[in-house]
């Protein structure tokens, strides 16, 4: 009997620290600045931002385009890039579908890489996502897809918030900024030194999920009346094709009356190592230099 109620105990006390970690941290989450690391980011698009203009995508949308020129621009409202660095397609579409459940934005341009749609070697990491489970009920059905086991784990909060705690606390460190979102990396090209390469673009096989999730995403901007611009932004490297991800947007874009803008390989980027970081990112020179061509290419479009 002394040995069940020890045990007892512990297990009462461990659910009660499981607890209180639930609170402090679900309470960090609305302290956090909007800017920072990708949780402070993530947080913000998926709760608070409200700007008429939203950038979405991975860290390729984050440093590639100038919310602030953009908003200067004056296309049409207040500007915000919710680009989030190492976040695929999944995290992406949680986050539009997040957005489009809470109000009604002007614009949305997501910024999709050239292999977005494809299978997947390795699913995609999602642990961003997890302290939204019991609150965002896209998020949450989209979690219990991807991640079949995640329910049972998920009532546990020191699992919930595992992948995200330390950046939590990091983040309350972080101040505010006037950037709207905007990461510009270095432009000193001497600490980069990327060589540029020509390939050809393969065909791989697309994820069907994948694509509906895209066409029914697709769909939803349409009836709501949201501008909805999918975008390649430019590489340094030389493509010669195209890939079935781009194929599919390509079709899917043209179905449902969608604007396209294809500057994955603009001539002003293709091979001009001065306006890149690494090997898949602009410059802060190389940033502002597509932007300038994308509030043309938008203000066309209008």
């Amino acid at each position: 009997m002394k040995t069940i109620m020890t045990i007892t105990a512990l297990l009462v006390c461990v659910l009660v620290m499981d607890f209180g970690v639930g609170k402090v941290f679900d309470s960090l989450m609305y302290r956090m600045s909007n800017e920072g690391d990708k949780v402070a980011r993530s947080n913000y698009a998926i709760n608070t931002v409200n700007s008429e203009i939203i950038i979405v995508g991975s860290s390729r949308a984050e440093c590639h385009y100038n919310s602030r020129m953009m908003q200067d621009a004056n296309l049409g409202g207040a500007v915000y890039n919710c680009g989030v660095d190492g976040s695929l397609f999944f995290y992406h579409i949680t986050v539009i579908n997040s957005i489009l459940n809470r109000y009604t934005p002007k614009v949305i341009i997501w910024d999709m890489q050239l292999w977005d749609l494809e299978k997947d070697k390795q699913p995609e990491n999602l642990g961003l996502l997890y302290p939204y489970y019991w609150k965002n009920e896209y998020i949450r059905k989209l979690l219990n897809e991807q991640e079949p086991d995640l329910k049972f784990k998920i009532w546990l909060n020191v699992y919930r918030y595992n992948a995200t705690g330390s950046r939590i606390l990091r983040s309350l460190r972080s101040s505010q900024s006037n950037q709207l979102g905007f990461l510009s990396l270095s432009s000193n090209a001497s600490l980069n030194k990327v060589d540029t390469k020509t390939s050809g673009l393969k065909q791989l096989p697309l994820e069907e999920r994948k694509i509906q999730l895209f066409e029914e995403t697709i769909q939803r901007f349409v009836s709501s009346g949201v501008r909805i611009v999918i975008a390649h932004s430019p590489y340094c490297d030389e493509y010669k094709g195209k890939t079935s991800t781009t194929a599919c947007i390509e079709e899917t874009c043209s179905k449902y009356g969608v604007e396209f803008i294809n500057d994955s390989q603009l001539p002003e980027f293709v091979g001009r190592t001065e306006y890149v970081y690494d090997a898949v990112h602009l410059n802060g020179e190389g940033a502002n230099l597509f932007t300038s061509i994308l509030i043309k290419q938008l203000n066309h479009d209008n």
